[in-house]
């Protein structure tokens, strides 16, 4: 599955727990399956990047999946 996130930079390890506890779902990692949503987060910063990933589900692992866009979340995975 391939995931995106919008940033400032490149992220080439993302690290769970760096980040701003003031997000939706808390301290995470957050992406999505959608670029043009990634270029959206991205466009708030300066210096805009849009990260790939190419990732697997593994067993274990927290995710909140939005399997429909809704007009409050639209559809992202945090890991």
């Amino acid at each position: 599955m391939e995931l995106y996130h919008g940033s400032y930079t490149s992220v080439e390890k993302p690290h769970v727990l760096k980040g701003q506890y003031t997000k939706d779902f808390g301290t995470g990692f957050y992406c999505t399956i959608m670029r043009q949503q990634a270029e959206r987060w991205a466009g708030k910063f300066d210096t805009p990047y849009v990260n790939a990933y190419e990732y697997t589900l593994k067993d274990g692992l927290r995710v909140l999946e939005f399997k429909e866009i809704c007009l409050t979340f639209k559809s992202f995975y945090t890991l």
